[in-house]
C-alpha cells in the first residue's frame, strides 16, 4: 500500500498540531517558547494584526476541540485533564532535544523499587524540571 505524499498527515490535521505548526514562529521565535508580552506590544516583534490573527486562530482551535470532546457521564472527568493536554499541545515543544538527552544521561540516585511516585522521580530529574516549569509558565501567559 502506498502513501499519498501530497496531503498533510492525519497528525497535522489535529487542531492543536495545526495551530502549533502554523504559529510556531509567533509562539516560539528562535525556537524558544516565550510569553505574548515578548512578541506583541510596543517592544514586540509582531504588530497588532498578527496578535489578533493569532488570538482568533487559538479561539477557532478551541472551538474545533469542542467537537472532538463529546461529553458523557463516562468521560466527564477525563475531559477536564484532556482539555489541559490539548491546550499544551497547541504550543511548540521547544524542549524536544533537552528531554531525551538529559533523561538518558541522568544518574539514578535510587533503586527502581525506591521510586514509588512521581515526586521521587522528579527529585532525580531536577535538570529538566526547571525548563518544564518555565515552559508551563509561558503557556499560562497566553490566552
Amino acid at each position: 500500500m502506498s502513501r499519498g505524499g501530497s496531503g498533510p498527515s492525519e497528525a497535522s490535521k489535529y487542531p492543536p498540531t495545526e495551530f502549533s505548526l502554523k504559529y510556531a514562529k509567533v509562539l516560539a521565535p528562535e525556537g524558544k517558547l516565550v510569553g505574548p508580552d515578548e512578541v506583541f506590544g510596543e517592544n514586540g516583534r509582531f504588530d497588532k494584526d498578527v496578535e489578533e490573527k493569532t488570538k482568533l486562530a487559538f479561539k477557532v482551535t478551541m472551538k474545533k476541540l469542542e467537537k472532538y470532546n463529546t461529553v458523557s457521564e463516562c468521560n466527564k472527568e477525563h475531559l477536564k485533564t484532556a482539555k489541559v493536554d490539548q491546550i499544551v499541545e497547541c504550543f511548540p515543544n521547544t524542549l524536544l532535544k533537552l528531554l531525551p538527552n538529559t533523561i538518558q544521561k541522568t544518574k539514578w540516585t535510587k533503586k527502581s523499587k525506591d521510586v514509588v511516585d512521581w515526586d521521587t522521580w522528579w527529585e532525580m530529574h531536577e535538570k529538566i524540571l526547571r525548563p518544564l516549569r518555565s515552559q508551563a509558565e509561558n503557556i499560562g501567559k497566553w490566552w
